[in-house]
């Protein structure tokens, strides 16, 4: 996902979003994305900024997003994405990310 950040679509401050796995073992379950002008990095463990929006998310209902099998307004209403923090950010963080370059893609579903 870092590699798909919309640097253009971001605020102009650093953002730091938390993406929580939910369904995945604890020690991988949470990741940071600090979110710049310049890019993204992507830390394994907290980077003590303070998080500034949670991603909380099964991990296939992402994938899926990403893949463009389902929009991100599908998995929030499903309740398979959710966001926590400020209104503003979390209406912001679909926008942050184009979509995979597989999202066109047909693929046959099963």
């Amino acid at each position: 996902m870092h590699r798909s950040v919309d640097t253009e679509a971001l605020p102009g401050q650093r953002v730091v979003l938390e993406i929580h796995f939910r369904d995945v073992v604890s020690d991988v379950q949470d990741w940071w994305l600090v979110l710049t002008q310049n890019g993204a990095d992507v830390c394994q463990h907290d980077p003590g900024f303070g998080v500034d929006v949670t991603l909380s998310a099964e991990l296939r209902a992402l994938v899926r997003v990403r893949r463009g099998d389902i929009s991100w307004s599908d998995a929030f209403k499903r309740g398979t994405l959710e966001t926590h923090g400020p209104q503003e950010l979390r209406h912001a963080v679909p926008r942050w990310f184009r979509p995979s370059p597989f999202a066109d893609v047909e693929r046959a579903h099963r």
